[in-house]
């Protein structure tokens, strides 16, 4: 008599462990002039991993231009064209990105497109805003659509997120004293260094009734001159995106005593 059997394996399935690791050199060099930023990179990007005895590796050469064009403090827009080099072939990519910024929300948006190998791949784009309901305490939600990745070779995919982020202190250290303004004829000038803010910013205080008010660029710096008579002054700055914000490093900078921060001018 034969017998037959048959029925599940009880053996557990193999398991896989493995590792990766990315990294990039691309040095930039950019110009700025009011309202226009140009930047421009090359470089190198190289993608390892290892996964189940198998080894992969991939180096890839990029280069890129970008200019930004800020013609208000609360909306920017920027062309970007990029060049990929694999071994497949060479990958092109026009697009563009818009932020802008009102009052306690900011919204963003980019589109593209991929000439050359992967045009039939559709067009990569992504949105987004953020909206601050407290000083400390910002929701955000995003949603982007990605074609063809030349370096990862990933698949396309469309993702989304949604997200909240909490400042859970101030920083720490005593505040760097104010120091008097530069005051000349009746009129005080205040400068914030360029590494502060990428981008052109406003400035609102007590003198001008906390309307904010464009800065200038001048020699590294950029600048706001008011017409003020002697006196102690609260100021602050608004980013692109419609944020209050003071740099750790401005003399004077101190809490005002609803979650933010205020700097403080004295003129003389």
């Amino acid at each position: 008599m034969v017998q037959s059997q048959s029925g599940l394996s009880t053996e557990p399935a193999p398991r896989m462990n493995g590792s990766a690791l990315a990294g990039q050199v691309l040095p930039v060099v950019g110009f700025d002039t009011a309202g226009v930023e140009v930047r421009g990179r090359a470089g190198v990007s190289h993608y390892a991993s290892w996964l189940g005895g198998e080894e992969r590796q991939r180096t890839m050469r990029l280069a890129d231009v970008q200019v930004t064009f800020a013609p208000e403090s609360s909306f920017a827009i920027t062309p970007v064209l990029r060049g990929y080099q694999v071994k497949e072939g060479v990958y092109t990519y026009a697009g563009v990105t818009g932020v802008a910024g009102y009052g306690k929300a900011s919204a963003w948006g980019s589109v593209g497109q991929w000439l050359g190998r992967g045009a039939g791949m559709g067009a990569p784009w992504t949105a987004g805003a953020t909206v601050r309901i407290h000083p400390r305490v910002a929701v955000n939600v995003s949603r982007r659509r990605d074609t063809v990745d030349p370096l990862y070779s990933s698949p396309p995919q469309t993702s989304w997120s949604v997200g909240f982020s909490v400042q859970v202190s101030g920083p720490t250290g005593p505040p760097s004293p104010p120091l008097p303004a530069a005051y000349v004829g009746g009129r005080a000038t205040i400068r914030l260094p360029i590494s502060d803010s990428a981008t052109p910013p406003r400035i609102a205080g007590d003198f001008n009734n906390w309307q904010p008010q464009p800065m200038n660029r001048a020699s590294g710096y950029w600048t706001y001159t008011v017409a003020a008579v002697p006196g102690v002054y609260n100021y602050a700055f608004v980013n692109q995106q419609g944020e209050w914000f003071v740099p750790r490093n401005v003399p004077g900078r101190k809490d005002d005593g609803m979650g933010g921060q205020v700097a403080v001018l004295v003129v003389q």
